[in-house]
C-alpha cells in the first residue's frame, strides 16, 4: 500500500495525459495533425505496394522508414482499409495564409467510419508518448538521486503541454523517435549516475541510436550528445574511448544500411539533396543566422513549442502564451539558481 501512495501523483499525471490524448486523438478531424496526411499517405504506400515511396511522390516520403514499417504492420494485422479516404478534399475555406477557420480538410468529404483507421492507429502514438513520460520519470530519478518531486515535475510538465500531447495524438513519426531518444537519453543518466543495469551498455545504446536514426534524422543530434556523454564516464581515456567508439560502431552497423541505400538511391546518406529538389517551393532565402536573430521566426518557434495545434495553424489564446513565457524564465532561472547553490548527492548528477 505504501509503494501505491507512493506513485499516486505518478499515476495522476499520466492517467490525465491518457485522458486528454485519447480525447485528441478521437477528437480532432483526421489528417488535421501536422504532416499527418504525409503520414498517412507514406503508411498507406507501404501496405498496399509493401515498398518505400520516391521522394517527391509526397510531402514525407524523405523520412526513414522504421515508424512507417511498424504503423503498416499495426494496420495490416487490424485489417483496417487505407488511412486517407478517397474521397477526401479540401475545405475551400481555408487559406494557408489567413487560417480564418480551423479545418484545413472538409469533414464532410467523407464519412466517421471512414475516419476510424486514422483514429485508431492515432493511439499508437498516444501509447508511445506514455512510454516517454515514463522514461522521463525514470531519468529525472537516476538524475536526481531518486528524488521523486523532481521527477514528477519533470513528467508533468511534457504530460500537460498542449502540443506533446497533440503530436502524441495523431499519425507522426515523431512519437517513436521521441521514444528512442528518451530511452537513449535515460540509458546514459542512468550509467552516468551509477544506477543503470546493464542494458545501459554502449552496444544497446548504439542499437537504440540506429533504430532512432531509422525514425526520423532528428535523433541524430542526440546520439552525437551521447557520444560525448559516454567520454565523461570515470576511469582511463583508453576505456572512455573504446566506449564511445564501440557506441558509434554499433550505431553506424545498425543504421548503416539504410544510410548506404540512400547514397546509391540520392546520392547522400540523409538523401538532402533530393529533399531540397522535391521541396524547392519552401526553401527558406535566409541564413539560419538570419533566422536566430529575426524575433517572429523566434516567436513562433516558441508558441510551437507549446501549442500550436491543428495543422499548425490553431493558435493558443496569447494569454496562455504568456503563461508560459513566465514558466519559461521561472524555469531557466531556477535551474541557474539549483545549480549554483547544489550539493551532488551520491548516485546524483543533478
Amino acid at each position: 500500500m505504501t509503494n501505491v501512495r507512493r506513485h499516486t501523483a505518478l499515476v495522476a499525471v499520466l492517467g490525465l495525459y491518457v485522458v486528454l490524448s485519447f480525447a485528441y486523438a478521437w477528437r480532432i478531424p483526421i489528417m488535421e495533425g501536422a504532416d499527418e496526411l504525409g503520414h498517412a499517405l507514406y503508411i498507406d504506400h507501404v501496405v498496399r505496394t509493401r515498398s518505400l515511396p520516391e521522394i517527391g511522390s509526397d510531402w514525407e516520403a524523405v523520412q526513414p522508414p522504421l515508424y512507417y514499417f511498424v504503423a503498416g504492420v499495426v494496420v495490416a494485422v487490424a485489417g483496417s482499409p487505407r488511412l486517407v479516404p478517397e474521397t477526401l478534399r479540401e475545405n475551400p475555406e481555408f487559406d494557408w495564409a489567413d487560417p480564418v477557420v480551423a479545418s484545413v480538410f472538409d469533414r464532410t468529404s467523407y464519412l466517421p467510419a471512414d475516419a476510424r483507421p486514422s483514429r485508431r492507429l492515432r493511439l499508437l502514438s498516444s501509447v508511445f508518448g506514455f512510454g516517454t513520460l515514463i522514461l522521463i520519470y525514470a531519468t529525472a530519478l537516476s538524475a536526481g538521486g531518486g528524488r521523486r518531486r523532481l521527477a514528477l515535475g519533470a513528467t508533468a510538465l511534457p504530460a500537460l503541454t498542449p502540443q506533446f500531447v497533440h503530436h502524441h495524438a495523431v499519425i507522426s513519426n515523431d512519437s517513436l523517435a521521441t521514444l528512442l531518444s528518451a530511452l537513449l537519453t535515460y540509458q546514459l543518466v542512468a550509467a552516468l549516475s551509477g544506477s543503470g543495469s546493464t542494458i545501459a551498455v554502449p552496444k544497446a545504446m548504439g542499437f537504440i541510436a540506429g533504430l532512432g536514426v531509422l525514425t526520423k534524422y532528428t535523433v541524430l543530434p542526440v546520439a552525437a550528445a551521447v557520444f560525448f556523454g559516454l567520454m565523461l564516464f570515470p576511469g582511463p581515456a583508453r576505456d572512455r574511448l573504446r566506449r564511445a567508439s564501440t557506441f558509434a560502431i554499433v550505431t553506424l552497423a545498425t543504421c548503416g544500411a539504410w544510410l548506404t541505400w540512400n547514397t546509391v538511391r540520392y546520392g547522400d546518406p540523409l538523401a538532402q539533396a533530393a529533399m531540397r529538389r522535391a521541396h524547392a517551393a519552401l526553401a527558406v532565402d535566409a541564413s539560419i543566422a538570419d533566422l536566430v536573430f529575426d524575433p517572429s521566426f523566434l516567436a513562433r518557434v516558441f508558441k510551437s513549442y507549446w501549442g500550436m495545434l491543428g495543422s499548425m495553424v490553431v493558435p493558443l489564446h496569447d494569454s496562455v502564451y504568456v503563461a508560459f513565457c513566465i514558466l519559461t524564465v521561472a524555469g531557466v532561472i531556477g535551474a541557474l539558481l539549483a545549480f549554483k547553490q547544489r550539493t551532488v548527492q551520491r548516485h546524483s548528477i543533478v
